[in-house]
């Protein structure tokens, strides 16, 4: 596995890594391109501002103007590096003063990508031999090497030279002449790594970001929340962490507190529904900040009464989850974002309404309190009552 990428070394990475200085994410600063919606901060400087963003499209997938367009935004220097399953890759750096420049990454293992190697048997399926070599295909690759090494801007110095240059206009402190040679000339299994190398020569130093803990699922915290009475309901503003991407961004949390220090926050700015634990003082949900949720005079005819049972909700035949159908004894509750609304409502009876109305189809109900096996609190039934809500067949 590289330190550097936490990639499993199997399989290597095709795309561009992208380094820039801004507040702002690569994805934020360029939102047309479409590129870029999947692309994942991977690394960081911390305080003065340098990012590095895994894009999972070569270079030559992207925008002819690229990467002039993230200095235009940025109004500082901007490095790529184009990676060729972490065999290699072609540095390009462009700065706001400073021409562009490039540098190759081990450019003998890029020309196994770029000239297919002949194969090792003659026409009746012999096999040539180890130490076999094709004249023609050696003289390809020599000729494509030649006009690779060609294609570099032809700027006065060296490629040291000339990536010094770009670090210092961008405010960097490089390593010696000699120690940045040695870093563009390193060899490795990985081509990422050796490009972090370079930039630590360069006088950027950054550090890896930190994959977030795996979140519980839904069907795990409604356990957690199975026996408990519900306390309240309230919409708050969602929070956006660093990194985070939203369909919707100005739709609110969902905050329902429990008793006993229990609460949940529920999302749907992602497009799809989350439901996470979420902090809580004493036995009553947090208020700053929040006001009652849409529908709130029917949400309120369940607070107060213990959850019994829950089942997910899914669109249509799709695996995203959208809402939980939630069992309050007798009174049932339906929270599910729905686009960029939340939809609260105690009246749908029926798989059939829930079809209808919201295209909503529910999975299996999580658990009884007698099939979990868990003691219910003082005052909530045993066993929940029937129920003509049942799960459709899958």
């Amino acid at each position: 596995m590289s330190a550097s990428t936490g990639m499993i070394g199997v399989m290597g990475f095709w795309g561009t890594l992208v380094v820039h200085r801004s507040e702002s994410l690569l994805w934020e600063l360029l939102p047309e391109v479409r590129q870029l919606d999947d692309a994942r901060l991977c690394h960081d400087s911390g305080t003065s501002r340098w990012q590095v963003t895994r894009v999972f499209t070569t270079l030559d997938g992207l925008p002819v103007d690229f990467i002039a367009s993230v200095r235009d935004a940025t109004a500082a220097p901007v490095l790529v590096a184009d990676v060729l399953d972490s065999d290699a890759a072609c540095l390009t750096g462009l700065g706001v003063h400073t021409p562009t420049w490039q540098a190759w990454l081990q450019l003998d293992k890029a020309l196994g990508h770029l000239v297919a190697p002949p194969s090792p048997f003659d026409a009746d399926g012999t096999y040539l031999g180890d130490h076999w070599r094709d004249p023609d295909y050696e003289q390809e690759v020599s000729a494509v090497r030649a006009r690779l090494l060609q294609q570099i801007p032809g700027q006065a110095g060296t490629v040291t030279e000339r990536a010094m240059s770009w670090a210092k206009e961008a405010g960097l402190q490089p390593a010696t002449l000699g120690e940045v040679t040695k870093a563009f000339d390193a060899q490795g299994p990985f081509a990422e790594d050796l490009f972090f190398g370079v930039l630590q020569q360069l006088g950027l130093a950054v550090t890896e970001v930190a994959a977030p803990d795996a979140a519980p699922t839904i069907v795990q915290v409604l356990h957690d929340l199975l026996g408990r009475r519900l306390a309240g309901i309230q919409t708050t503003p969602h929070r956006p962490v660093r990194g985070e991407r939203l369909t919707f961004p100005d739709m609110p949390d969902l905050r329902l507190a429990f008793d006993g220090g229990h609460a949940v926050t529920a999302c749907g700015c992602h497009g799809e529904f989350t439901l996470l634990p979420a902090p809580v003082d004493g036995d009553t949900v947090t208020t700053a900040g929040t006001t009652p949720p849409p529908a709130g005079s029917e949400a309120c005819e369940c607070v107060g009464r213990h959850l019994t049972d829950a089942a997910t909700l899914r669109r249509g035949y799709l695996p995203d989850l959208h809402g939980i159908l939630f069992r309050f004894a007798s009174e049932r509750l339906l929270i599910a974002a729905v686009d960029s609304r939340w939809v609260i409502t105690t009246q749908t009876t029926t798989p059939e309404e829930l079809s209808s109305e919201y295209a909503l189809r529910m999975n299996a109900w999580i658990a009884t309190r007698r099939q979990q096996g868990l003691r219910p609190p003082a005052g909530c039934p045993t066993t929940p009552p029937p129920h003509p809500l049942t799960t459709p067949q899958q």
